[in-house]
């Protein structure tokens, strides 16, 4: 018999010991089944065989061949330390229960990777993947190594082709389905989903391939390194199993369990041509926008601990994804973006931002309990472009004051926005809520001075093409938050004005105007507004981070319709942050290169400056500008590009 030596895939099995004396019995051949079958305890082998202790605890009835030759049907290896005699396979169904059929040989279960050989190949629940062979000397005499699989190559003895075999025409094959060479060339069999090709004496994927001239679901070698399912592909050869659909990689299916949360189980029309149950998603919209929430659950989150990752997928229509997390119980712990993954990598980083290092996606922490959101993306295609399908990320908590200890209870979510095409219209709806401002919910539809406001602001918004389509007033009867002095944590003044958004349900963007804002107040500048976040969580009402707040008193911004003008044009301002746009120049000088800010050294960090690519540092006619100057009102392209992805604007 052959001696087979594979030197180009060294395993690793802990092999014991090879007992020197049989196991009892009354003789043996490779034909009984006791050959190769788990032994150890009081499970004895036949005669001539010894029990093989492995690795993994078992055990199994094999003999020795470094003085004889191994009896007819196995093939001698030393591949373990010692020579030893394994049961020649050609499919994991030559072999006994419990074992798998690897490199041509019936072996145990794997325990780690080495135990499969190296060479690429993983252990995966006691089973080796990946490639098992680089040349034909690999494998057994009639056996060919192809795609990294030793399969049969010929019909020597009549029989058919096994599954993975080279092959030319159905007719050649035991299955009776015989891939085209674009699809691998080799026998395989029909799959509903990829546990069904996970048995395959090859390393297979399920897939569509059109096989005789009928389109179906069929085993598909399994091109390891490409794209998985919710992956970016530009065509089939992007994907593990090479099945590329709307620019996505897609696993065929079952159940909606076996894909990714986001989608389900649906049917799915495959590009050339036919339709097949795959992991996809609900018809996107045929005019205007969508907004969908994709419930990721709910955490229970020790301080400076995070959650699991949390995966999910968004149709192919996806123009912008906002990841959502508000606490729902447990202490007040700040709440942190970790780490964000989309189909290409790493684009956000908690780390890399400490260590003052910009980003693809900008995200800044700031007072972070109660509710916290990242837009994606928050900037222009010059600098990121984001690909509808799979994203991953984690959530963490940390003490506001330094603290270790403590467990906050966070919901965490994500809303998909839709587009039957890209938005260059929109319209965002307000709630406007009074503070002890002179003018009532019941009078201000009639105020020439909310009018000079609301005209204000709907001037500036209008330039990116978003129109305000509806305004609501609400009276809030709370004298000690008319003026704001705390801005800082969940008890500040600020905080307590936001929480008073409660009873709003609507997508509506809150604007609260109150007579004037202390807090934040420096020699050089006033501050006369405030947004909840950088975005703001949008469509969460009753946090603390749920609105922006707009000095309104005639003595603070000015009195009668100049004073309403002035209001709305910073309201216009801190609803750009609330959107998710940063300054175009940020109160104070640039860090140069490999200077941070410290308590020394009064820098701005990334260039004191936006991530909107048409901007310019130190425009100060942009409306982002971090002071109002003059008539700084103007607003890029590329800021609209980010105002008319954020969920608000419908």
């Amino acid at each position: 018999m052959k001696r087979v030596v594979r030197s180009a895939l060294s395993f690793s099995f802990s092999f014991v010991v090879v007992l020197a004396s049989a196991c009892g019995g009354d003789g043996g051949s490779p034909e009984t089944p006791q050959y190769g079958a788990p032994c150890g305890g009081t499970t004895a082998c036949m005669g001539g065989l010894a029990c093989l202790p492995t690795s993994d605890g078992a055990g199994y009835c094999t003999s020795t061949c470094d003085t004889a030759a191994c009896p007819i049907g196995t093939s001698c290896n030393t591949d373990f330390g010692a020579s030893l005699c394994f049961n020649n396979c050609r499919t994991v169904a030559d072999c006994h229960t419990g074992q798998q059929c690897w490199a041509s040989l019936c072996q145990p279960p794997c325990v780690d990777d080495a135990g499969c050989g190296g060479g690429g190949a993983t252990c995966v629940a006691g089973v080796c993947r990946g490639p098992e062979c680089t040349t034909p000397a690999d494998c057994l005499a009639g056996m060919t190594c192809a795609g990294g699989r030793c399969v049969a190559t010929s019909d020597a003895g009549g029989m058919p082709l096994a599954d993975g075999a080279p092959c030319t025409s159905s007719g050649q094959c035991a299955s009776g389905h015989c891939l085209p060479a674009d699809r691998g060339g080799i026998c395989t069999v029909p799959c509903t989903n990829g546990d069904a090709c996970f048995a395959e004496s090859f390393s297979a994927a399920c897939g569509v391939a059109t096989v005789d001239g009928t389109f179906g679901t069929f085993c598909l070698p399994y091109h390891d390194g490409l794209g998985s399912n919710a992956s970016a592909c530009t065509s089939d050869a992007s994907c593990g199993n090479a099945t590329c659909v709307e620019g996505q990689c897609r696993d065929v299916c079952t159940a909606d369990a076996q894909c990714i949360r986001g989608q389900h189980c649906t049917s799915v029309s495959y590009p050339a041509g036919g339709t097949f149950m795959g992991c996809g998603y609900d018809p996107g919209p045929t005019s205007g926008t969508e907004v969908r929430t994709v419930d990721l659950g709910t955490y229970s989150v020790a301080a400076n601990m995070g959650t699991p990752d949390l995966v999910f997928a968004t149709p192919p229509q996806t123009i912008s994804v906002t990841l959502r997390a508000v606490q729902t119980g447990g202490d007040p712990l700040d709440m942190y973006f970790y780490q964000v993954f989309d189909a290409g990598g790493q684009i956000y980083s908690l780390n890399a931002m400490g260590m003052y290092v910009d980003q693809t996606i900008r995200w800044y922490p700031f007072d972070a309990a109660s509710a916290v959101a990242m837009l994606i993306p928050n900037t222009t295609g010059d600098r990121y472009v984001y690909r509808p399908g799979y994203m991953r990320f984690t959530m963490a908590a940390y003490g506001a004051t330094g603290t270790s200890t403590g467990t906050v209870n966070m919901h965490v979510d994500a809303l998909e926005v839709l587009a039957a095409t890209p938005p260059i219209t929109g319209a965002l709806h307000l709630r406007i809520h009074l503070v002890g401002v002179g003018v009532t919910a019941a009078s201000a539809p009639s105020s020439t001075r909310i009018g000079a406001f609301l005209s204000r602001f709907s001037m500036i918004m209008s330039q990116v093409g978003i129109s305000v389509a509806d305004v609501s007033y609400v009276d809030i009867n709370a004298p000690a938050l008319a003026i704001i002095d705390t801005a800082d944590g969940e008890a500040s003044e600020l905080s307590q004005l936001f929480r008073m958004s409660t009873g709003t349900t609507e997508n509506v963007l809150n604007l609260f105007l109150v007579q004037n804002i202390v807090a934040g107040d420096t020699r050089e500048f006033s501050t006369l507004g405030i947004a909840g976040g950088i975005p703001g969580p949008p469509r969460i009402h009753g946090s603390s981070h749920s609105g922006v707040v707009i000095a309104f008193d005639p003595g603070v911004v000015g009195p009668g319709t100049s004073g309403g003008d002035l209001a709305g044009h910073v309201a216009a301002h801190e609803c750009g942050h609330f959107m998710g746009l940063f300054h175009t120049t940020e109160n104070g000088r640039p860090c140069g290169p490999g200077e941070t800010p410290s308590a020394t050294v009064a820098c701005v960090p990334f260039g004191g400056t936006d991530v909107i690519g048409d901007t310019t540092y130190m425009d100060s006619s942009n409306l982002m500008h971090f002071v109002v100057m003059g008539s700084n009102w103007r607003m890029t392209t590329g800021q609209g590009f980010v105002e008319l992805r954020n969920p608000l604007t419908r």
